[in-house]
């Protein structure tokens, strides 16, 4: 069913209907400054202070982030008659499993109580909030057929670090964290806020109460699911191994990287022959929220990825004795990373003792090419769609993460949501808005080698030699075309690439939509472009988001002091010689694994020890020094 209105308007293309063909895809573009920017520094002021006041300001933004959404998901709704589709799943038990993106769940700082490096990481509390609302308020739907899980990569660690260092002496759980408040402990992400403002919100006659289930988060309570009918319950997906009942082996027939995953059965349901386990796990409908942000090592983090890596349980392991499959370091419950996944194609065989890459007799690193993390990533979307489970997804792209994903990343103040039952298409749209900071009119003169997938170029900082200086002139670059996620996933069946963009756009009072793709608006019978004005990249991969800007600094630097340092990276990472990386080509020595590894052990001491954080990093840091160089390594 497609319910899109069809405009007519003036464009750099002539006179043009607006895309109607695709999946649907939602959008809303809104205000930021009544959402929820802010709300940490007042969240901080009512922790510390009791301040009634600031509780209600943020209160009234959730108010204005719950009413825009309807600009994204009533459209999406007269499109794909969602509400109906998720209906009928619960109505033969399952539940709503929001799953947002919380890798660093250390929001709310437990010292000062104020923004934390996991605000600039994690979906905002206040999204799901507002989100929550939406699907109760306008889908009709009980908070007592919702849940909330994650296996988030730090939260174990989070959560062993906050029982050391808690005033009151007693544990936090990794659910705890996830809430941001045990006892009187602040620290962690901020769900406990939602429950209190999804309580303030009910209707006068509502008797359902959302923050029943906060005491079974603190107290590392388990109820299946199935189990529970007047609970809003929190689930940590990483842990398996305390309960093997919890998981299920899920085939994946097409599987690159895996023929088979472990899955928590809140997620995939329970065993279908067996009618007491399908009781306990119904399965569940999947809302899928990730954070807009880069990544430093796939394309970008978004619905994909936050599927694709954050579904993995990292306290899996099935040969025991804390050999995770999944996740690093191996021997202890404290978790750090999931290092045990390929995140590129070329995957070192590791020495768990010191997260050493293993060598064979004749002194060669040990080897293996695998899918990389596009099908690390496809496989396991494959593993859940292959069971039938319905998923959603809905980006909170209203403050987006550049330049790093991992906490020390800038804010920039986007306003955008996306939202689509097609996982592809809704991630391409994502992808182009983020990594194409140029209007369509300028796209069409825009002619590069390598091509500007489909008209998405990047403008970029050029570097050049002017006498004995480099300066930077205005440029193109088009990192779109240099990655294969979309056009994998849409092999495998994951969904198609075509799309149509409907919503509304909050800023300018007009209606969004798409024109060959390029999202913007209709104002005064005009195509109006809705385009970032941000640069995106990430530090970590900038030879590869910026690569034009990067080879041409390094032609600079060579034409000036005579060295070779382009050609000689280069020949490095260019595994095939067409002058281009792709995402794909990180080096054929696994490097990227293994600094995975050094980051578990980091992440791992950090709730293993006190002060671990002091000496797991400085444990980190001399590592890399010391095995870089042979000379270091004596």
């Amino acid at each position: 069913m497609n319910n899109q209105k069809t405009l007519s308007f003036n464009s750099p293309l002539g006179r043009q209907e607006n895309d109607s063909s695709g999946s649907p895809v939602g959008v809303v573009r809104m205000d930021i400054s009544k959402s929820y920017l802010g709300v940490g520094e007042l969240l901080q002021k009512f922790i510390n202070n009791s301040d009634q006041e600031s509780w209600d300001q943020i209160k009234t933004k959730i108010d204005y982030t719950y009413n825009s959404l309807d600009y994204a998901l009533t459209p999406l709704e007269q499109s794909t008659s969602f509400i109906a589709q998720i209906k009928g799943k619960l109505e033969t038990g399952q539940k709503l499993l929001f799953k947002p993106n919380l890798v660093a769940p250390t929001c709310i700082d437990s010292q000062t109580h104020g923004p934390s490096l996991g605000s600039n990481t994690c979906t905002d509390w206040v999204f799901i909030a507002a989100l929550m609302r939406w699907f109760h308020e306008k889908a009709g739907i009980s908070y007592y057929k919702m849940s909330l899980g994650e296996a988030a990569t730090a939260v174990t660690s989070t959560a062993s670090m906050y029982s050391k260092t808690n005033p009151e002496e007693k544990e936090i759980t990794p659910e705890a964290v996830i809430e941001g408040k045990s006892g009187n402990f602040y620290g962690g992400w901020g769900f406990y806020f939602v429950r209190k403002y999804l309580f303030e919100s009910l209707k006068e006659g509502e008797t359902e109460d959302p923050l029943k289930g906060h005491e079974e988060s603190i107290n590392g309570t388990y109820l299946p699911p199935g189990h529970v009918s007047d609970k809003l319950i929190v689930y940590d997906l990483n842990r398996i191994y305390d309960d093997p009942n919890k998981g299920r082996k899920c085939e994946i027939p097409d599987g690159v990287n895996y023929k088979s995953i472990m899955l928590h059965k809140a997620i995939t349901g329970g065993n279908p022959d067996d009618p007491e386990d399908m009781k306990a796990y119904p399965g569940c409908v999947l809302i899928n929220v990730p954070k807009f942000k880069v990544h430093a090592i796939a394309l970008f983090t978004n619905i994909i990825k936050n599927l694709g890596i954050g579904l993995y349980p990292m306290q899996y392991a099935s040969e025991g004795n804390y050999n995770w499959d999944y996740a690093g370091p191996h021997g202890t419950t404290v978790v750090g990373m999931k290092s045990g996944i390929p995140h590129q194609v070329w995957v070192p065989e590791i020495d768990h003792v010191n997260s050493l890459p293993k060598k064979d007799s004749q002194g060669n690193y040990i080897i293996k090419k695998t899918g990389g993390i596009i099908a690390t990533m496809i496989d396991i979307i494959k593993a859940v769609s292959n069971l039938g489970i319905l998923m959603f997804h809905i980006v909170d792209g209203i403050e987006a993460i550049n330049v790093d994903h991992q906490g020390s990343g800038l804010k920039t103040a986007e306003g955008m949501v996306f939202a689509g039952l097609n996982p592809v298409a809704t991630d391409l749209l994502c992808a182009r808005y983020m990594f194409s900071n140029v209007p369509l009119n300028e796209s069409l003169e825009v002619k590069l080698e390598g091509g500007t997938a489909g008209g998405f170029p990047q403008k970029v900082p050029i570097p050049s030699v002017d006498g004995i200086n480099i300066i930077s002139k205005e440029g193109y670059d088009c990192l779109l075309a240099r990655d294969f996620t979309f056009e994998r996933a849409e092999k495998r069946g994951l969904g198609e690439m075509s799309y149509y963009a409907t919503g509304y756009d909050i800023l300018t009072d007009s209606p969004i939509i798409s024109l060959k793709g390029h999202l913007g608006s209709v104002i005064n019978d005009n195509f109006s472009d809705i385009v970032t004005s941000t640069l995106f990249y990430d530090t970590y991969k900038m030879p590869w988001d910026l690569q034009r800007t990067a080879l041409n600094y390094l032609a600079a630097v060579d034409e000036l002091g005579g060295t070779n340092l382009k050609e000689e990276f280069i020949q490095h990472f260019d595994e095939d010689d067409d002058g281009v990386i792709s995402y794909e080509e990180f080096g054929k020595r696994g490097s990227t694994t293994i600094m995975l590894h050094f980051a578990a052990d980091y992440v791992s001491s950090m709730g293993e020890e006190r002060l671990g954080y002091l000496k797991g990093f400085f444990k980190l840091m001399s590592s890399m020094y010391r095995y870089s160089n042979k000379q270091n390594n004596t």
